[in-house]
């Protein structure tokens, strides 16, 4: 199949290698989302969490924090119901997954390729910073020249 590796299921394994060997511009050190990021064997279940417990837990964030579903992906372009490998162990055998569909995390075997899906993440920002055009500088600098003399005035 000449199908992306993004719209299609993979082993857990074919899913780590592959996002291993991903790069996008000059980014790559691309990973699985984390379903325990600060590594203390705890999964947060970002249904009754706050906000700062969810940061450790990549994708209930996403899901319960900033309503990313499979039925409203936005800002993405597009979500599968199906589940999504993390990079999270359970026990020897198993890794977590998580659904977009209803927001919940399970486990399965890493040699399952008929259900879980890849999503590669990055720490940081992937792209550089769009550059402001010097037609907004310009307006910027001009109003705040008129800000200064307003203030002068009022003096």
């Amino acid at each position: 199949s000449n199908a992306s590796p993004l719209d299609q299921s993979l082993s857990w394994v074919n899913a780590v290698a592959w996002v291993q060997d991903f790069a996008l511009g000059v980014h790559d050190t691309w990973r699985l989302p984390s379903m325990d990021v600060n590594s203390d064997g705890v999964i947060i279940d970002c249904w009754t969490a706050s906000e700062s417990a969810c940061l450790d837990n990549e994708y209930s964030y996403m899901y319960w924090q900033n309503s990313v579903t499979a039925t409203d992906p936005l800002p993405f372009t597009r979500l599968w119901n199906l589940e999504y490998w993390s990079g999270t162990h359970f026990g020897t055998s198993s890794h977590y997954v998580f659904n977009f569909h209803n927001g919940d995390s399970s486990t399965t075997h890493p040699n399952n390729s008929s259900g879980p899906w890849l999503w590669p993440v990055a720490d940081g920002d992937v792209f550089p910073p769009v550059p402001i055009p010097p037609a907004l500088w310009l307006f910027g600098s001009g109003l705040l020249g008129l800000i200064r003399l307003a203030r002068r005035k009022a003096t």
